[in-house]
């Protein structure tokens, strides 16, 4: 048995059913030998980018270890900017690169380099295989890494030369799982009383939470404690019901407005995430002087990093949150009030439908509700929409952890190509692609790949003609180093020469239409349904 075989009776055994990439000469082995491997089907990219981020939407959606085959050194540099979004938003995954023959490795041979180097800073683990010995333990080991908390992408370099040596060691599965329970009984106790004894507790649910499956294990315990429920300010999934009546919203992304809404609290209990992404530096903490901190986490790496915890909690999400619930049974006199309380503000929150404005383009806020109003009951969102994501979350309602999706880390790209493996782990759901146009054209190779695998996304284009989101930091930037100027916002314009976002379609093999005002949206999401097509529409806003 060859290497190559091993790697790819290993992808099987680990119940892999679609490899992400972008072939090439060093990764002939991997895509000639899927021939023989009719299960594994190859999802093909026109770059390494959109490749990783499918995989990373994939392995989100799907609950499974998603598997990326890049190409050598140019191909790894490619995408190491979506490893790194794969890298904050937990998603496992096992990125592979064919790597020039070992036996040239001093020549320096066209397209090698130190992968392993490479690809060390955005994974939780970097190897390379040095004998076709070494494949199945290697596989089993990176199948592992990437599913244990924190979970998260790992990446193995597959010489040419090992993929085609022979071996008797035969490719072996995950073997038996170990499940989690709740956290320690002593801590568990503590993180009881003093939620007991809270006047104000704040629950802040991280993407983990979705990801765990604990929405409702923590929707019990913020009604259990009486408490609000906060999500992180940039999230990948959606951790609790949006409808909930003690879900507040995601977080700001600055300290000292996040310490304004903290300022009320007295029990802060955090639960499956980062805690906390800043944008800009502001001096003292988020949480007020005396507050106290409990966090739950599935793994030490994860409790704690960036604050103390008076309470650390290391367990399975759904079932510490239930039980540190059902201890709080009875013992909460205020919870029902509170939450009442809440669902009263939440209920009196402004109304939808605002008003069309004057002038040309399409009002976003009536794009949103349209596109709410005309979507089936059951679709997906893959959100990268950045500077207009206010109108979509004010707009729509979340109610679980696979109605959207968004990217981690802060760079743009990975929506459109996102949506690919999103699709593919939800064949029977409609899935909605909402982007910038900026954002967009990181990624715009993604609709080639849409159309080749028949996937019927739909594509919003936001198109405003310039990196909003980017004219309002530099303003910010300004402000906060106390610079006063009447100059205009450099290099953050694209509309000269302008896009056309339906002719780039059209040239990928995906239908197109522009809107330019309030009435053309509805019927053009109609015929984009009923095409059971991929359809982009362009919305001029």
């Amino acid at each position: 048995m060859r290497g190559r075989q091993v790697f790819m009776e290993s992808l099987l055994a680990h119940d892999v059913e679609f490899i992400f990439g972008n072939p090439g000469t060093t990764e002939n082995a991997v895509v000639d030998g899927m021939v023989d491997y009719p299960d594994l089907s190859f999802v093909l990219a026109l770059h390494e980018g959109v490749a990783l981020a499918a995989a990373t939407f994939y392995a989100q959606a799907s609950g499974n270890t998603a598997v990326v085959n890049l190409h050598a050194a140019p191909g790894l540099g490619n995408a190491i900017g979506l490893i790194f979004g794969a890298l904050r938003a937990n998603a496992p995954m096992v990125v592979t690169a064919g790597q020039q023959d070992i036996r040239m490795r001093l020549r320096e041979p066209v397209l090698s380099h130190d992968l392993v180097s490479m690809a060390s800073s955005v994974t939780k683990w970097s190897a390379q295989v040095e004998r076709a010995d070494e494949m199945s333990l290697a596989m089993r080991r990176a199948f592992k890494i990437a599913a244990a908390p924190p979970r998260g992408p790992v990446f193995l370099s597959l010489p040419m030369d090992v993929m085609e040596e022979e071996t008797t060691i035969t490719a072996v599965g995950p073997g038996g799982t170990l499940s989690q329970g709740a956290a320690d009984p002593t801590a568990f106790q503590n993180a009881a009383d003093l939620l007991a004894g809270a006047d104000h507790p704040i629950i802040v649910a991280g993407d983990n939470v979705a990801q765990a499956g604990a929405d409702g294990a923590v929707a019990k315990l913020a009604e259990a404690a009486g408490a609000q429920v906060w999500f992180e300010p940039s999230r990948a999934r959606q951790p609790l019901d949006s409808t909930h009546p003690a879900v507040r919203g995601s977080l700001p992304f600055d300290t000292l407005a996040t310490r304004a809404i903290f300022d009320e609290g007295d029990v802060f209990l955090l639960i499956g995430g980062r805690f906390f992404e800043e944008l800009w530096f502001d001096g003292g903490g988020v949480f007020p002087e005396g507050g106290k901190i409990i966090e739950i986490e599935e793994s030490h790496g994860s409790l704690a990093h960036s604050h103390a915890a008076d309470v650390g909690l290391i367990g399975d999400l759904g079932a510490t949150a239930s039980a540190l619930a059902d201890s709080l049974a009875g013992k909460v006199g205020e919870a029902s009030e509170r939450l009442a309380t809440m669902g009263e503000a939440k209920a009196k929150k402004a109304p939808s439908n605002p008003p069309a404005l004057p002038g040309g383009g399409v009002h976003i806020g009536l794009a949103m509700e349209c596109l709410k109003d005309s979507l089936p009951d059951n679709s997906v969102i893959v959100d990268e929409s950045v500077s207009t994501k206010r109108d979509l979350n004010r707009v729509f309602d979340f109610t679980g952890p696979g109605d959207f999706f968004g990217g981690r880390g802060g760079g743009i790209g990975q929506g459109i190509a996102g949506a690919i493996g999103v699709q593919l782990a939800y064949p029977e759901r409609t899935v909605c692609s909402i982007s910038g146009d900026g954002s967009a054209m990181y990624a715009i190779q993604a609709l080639w790949t849409t159309a080749h695998h028949d996937l019927p996304i739909i594509f919003l284009i936001m198109a405003n003609g310039h990196y909003g989101v980017l004219k309002h930091n530099l303003d910010e930037w300004r402000r906060r180093f106390d610079m006063t100027s009447n100059r205009p916002n450099p290099h953050m314009d694209i509309n000269s020469p302008p896009l056309d976002f339906v002719a780039l379609a059209q040239g990928m093999g995906v239908d197109g239409t522009r809107i330019e005002n309030n009435t053309g949206l509805a019927p053009a999401l109609q015929t984009a349904l009923d095409s059971k097509r991929p359809h982009l529409i362009e919305l001029v806003i």
